[in-house]
């Protein structure tokens, strides 16, 4: 798997939100299981756990671990 592979259209539920001064690190769950997701935060995004929402990025590992480096943020819709 290469460590920037392009992922397109990715929804899911947010599980888990922590808050970092320049960053979001969300837990995102769909009906085949949950990544973790990296958002840079700009200007005043908040996100809410058991928002859905949709992004595009790179799959990157990082400790291991698949998670996407999100570079856009598509829909959002509370539930």
């Amino acid at each position: 798997l290469s460590t920037w592979s392009f992922i397109k259209d990715i929804s899911g539920e947010i599980t888990r939100v922590t808050e970092t001064p320049g960053l979001l690190i969300i837990n995102l769950k769909d009906n085949t299981g949950e990544i973790t997701a990296i958002i840079f935060k700009e200007d005043n995004l908040t996100l809410q756990k058991n928002e859905t929402i949709t992004i595009e990025g790179k799959l990157i590992e990082y400790n291991g671990e698949l998670e996407i480096q999100a570079d856009l943020l598509k829909t959002r819709k509370l539930i």
